[in-house]
């Protein structure tokens, strides 16, 4: 992990899988996205964790989101978890490196429909692996998730509808999370 890029207090979390999620706010992404904008913020990284869910780390730009953080001058950090996540889709270039720049974020239901016919063709194609089946994915409502970058990297992942999300200060400070 590169100590420039990383504050020390960001890396410790990361590597050691110590946020505070017991502490979280749990929302969607869609209500998250009606509070904040996630443009020229800075992506750092995306992790998996072991209960299946995805946890992506955000200096939210302060600029474009005044309120959301407090009116401070300094950019705070806004780690999300995605439960239940299903699938993902990531095409990148050598300019989203080291840090990615987002250009813009959306989210959309997935029709239970379509899901159900991809799901079955899926299964029977043998594309995902047996223990994506042995879950109840047939019966959760579906969320797919778009996630741009400045230099047309992407990133999409379909997820159950609750996220939680943790807000820190640049020094690594707890913040509270205002949301409806």
């Amino acid at each position: 992990m590169n100590k420039d890029i990383y504050p020390k207090w960001l890396g410790k979390h990361i590597l050691n899988d110590s946020f505070s999620w017991d502490k979280s706010t749990r929302t969607t992404f869609p209500v998250l996205l009606e509070q904040i904008t996630l443009h020229d913020s800075q992506w750092y990284t995306t992790f998996f964790e072991m209960d299946n869910s995805l946890v992506m780390v955000i200096e939210l730009d302060a600029v474009w989101n005044k309120e959301f953080c407090y009116n401070s001058e300094e950019w705070p950090f806004l780690i999300i978890r995605f439960n239940n996540v299903l699938c993902t889709f990531s095409n990148f270039n050598r300019d989203d490196y080291p840090v990615k720049t987002i250009s813009s974020a959306e989210t959309s239901i997935i029709d239970n429909i379509k899901f159900n016919s991809w799901y079955n063709s899926a299964k029977d194609l043998g594309i995902l692996s047996k223990p994506f089946y042995e879950r109840d994915s047939k019966n959760i409502i579906i969320h797919r998730t778009e996630i741009d970058t400045i230099y047309s990297g992407t990133s999409t992942f379909f997820h159950a509808v609750l996220i939680e999300t943790l807000f820190y200060s640049n020094m690594g400070q707890l913040l509270p999370i205002q949301l409806p």
